[in-house]
């Protein structure tokens, strides 16, 4: 029984996470920026850039940002090449796919994810891309520039610890 056990728990260790990279990605052009909606909090920040990449979307809850979140707020978790040590919790990107846009905030880390891919929140992924049963498709997206400012203390906390 503990073999079998071992052997699971090892194959499950090697396996592929739901956000894999993917064999290629294109080079699509950036959508044009669109500021995100303030509650108050919002602040600009220098932080720009535009990527392509794979969405895929996963359960959410406690993040890598420290915050607990919901399957039904707009949230990301950023792809680790592009994680930079957490500084990018709070910060907001502006996303488009086959389905829509949508403006979301990085509440967590991908560590499977390639460099441009994000992992959505389920109501994330359904209003870029569209229905969850697609699991992974091409998307664009961008820094907006604005960040949550009552998280942005705690992200740069935490930044050191990760």
């Amino acid at each position: 029984m503990f073999a079998l056990v071992f052997a699971t728990l090892a194959a499950l260790a090697t396996a592929a996470p739901i956000c894999a990279p993917a064999a290629e990605q294109s080079q699509a052009a950036a959508p044009a920026p669109v500021l995100a909606a303030t509650d108050g909090n919002t602040t600009t920040s220098s932080t720009t850039g535009s990527s392509t990449g794979d969405a895929t979307y996963y359960a959410v809850g406690l993040g890598a940002c420290g915050w607990t979140n919901t399957d039904s707020e707009m949230v990301v978790a950023m792809n680790a090449p592009d994680w930079a040590a957490g500084k990018h919790c709070g910060q907001y990107v502006q996303i488009t796919g086959p389905a829509g846009t949508a403006t979301a905030k990085v509440v967590d880390l991908c560590p499977g994810c390639a460099s441009g891919d994000l992992d959505m929140s389920p109501v994330l992924f359904e209003a870029v891309i569209g229905d969850k049963g697609i699991g992974r498709a091409k998307m664009d997206w961008s820094f907006t520039g604005q960040v949550d400012s009552a998280a942005a203390p705690n992200a740069h906390a935490l930044a050191g610890l990760q």
